[in-house]
């Protein structure tokens, strides 16, 4: 019920009709305050500022990212080791003899999704960047 009492004060107030009760003198003077410019104006340099700041941070959350990432690698890479150590044996390569197609598509398929990254995608967040 406010909030219609609210709208209905800010119609009355933008149709010129006078009402004299506390809450709209209280919106007019929001009001009047509004309309006028601020008295200070930010300095030439301040949108630079903030936009380099901004990317600072993003690339402090990138480097975080790579950093955990890198973590996680060399712990997998621990786990792996310490679990296959045991059974390790030449013969665990044979698969891939075995399966040259299978191995050399992956690769490949590997290598296009990292052109498609860097040829499209990156393109494309650069241009929402601008």
């Amino acid at each position: 019920m406010k909030k219609l009492a609210d709208e209905e004060i800010q119609n009355r107030i933008e149709k010129g009709l006078d009402a004299s009760d506390i809450d709209t003198q209280a919106y007019k003077r929001v009001f009047n305050a509004l309309k006028k410019d601020p008295e200070y104006n930010l300095p030439i340099q301040f949108a630079d500022r903030l936009v380099s700041l901004l990317e600072k941070r993003e690339e402090k959350r990138d480097f975080y990212w790579l950093a955990t990432g890198i973590l996680f690698s060399i712990i997998s890479l621990i786990v792996v080791v310490v679990l296959v150590a045991g059974h390790w044996s030449i013969d665990a390569f044979s698969f891939l003899s075995n399966h040259l197609g299978l191995v050399v598509f992956g690769v490949g398929f590997v290598a296009f999704l990292h052109w498609v990254d860097r040829k499209i995608v990156q393109k494309q967040l650069e241009s929402h960047k601008h």
